[in-house]
């Protein structure tokens, strides 16, 4: 009963949610004031080793990952960018990360 329950209450409050629109949050201070987010180096280096220790440790081949080599691809794209969903942007307590969409390929 309090599965069926929990199920409603989270049907009523996806009624309206549309998938196709923006949703920003006006008060959101990372959208008035704000330390852009600038990839360096170190941490890029940091964030390889890191997925890449993931993969090995899930099993995953890590052949395709980014590489330390991408740093300069990812900076541009990266710099002055947003999330594409909420449209915030990247600062240093907001910063971009790298996620998969399926679990069984590499970072």
């Amino acid at each position: 009963m309090a599965s069926c329950a929990n199920a409603n209450k989270y049907k009523i409050c996806c009624d309206d949610l549309d998938l196709n629109s923006r949703y920003t949050t006006k008060d959101d201070p990372s959208l008035k004031q704000f330390t852009q987010f600038v990839l360096t180096q170190e941490h890029w280096n940091k964030k390889v080793s890191n997925y890449n220790t993931y993969d090995t440790n899930a099993g995953r081949d890590i052949y395709d990952n980014v590489n330390q080599a991408d740093f300069e691809y990812f900076r541009d794209i990266i710099k002055g960018g947003q999330y594409w969903f909420c449209e915030v942007r990247f600062t240093n307590k907001n910063p971009p990360t790298l996620d998969r969409i399926d679990n069984s390929h590499c970072h």
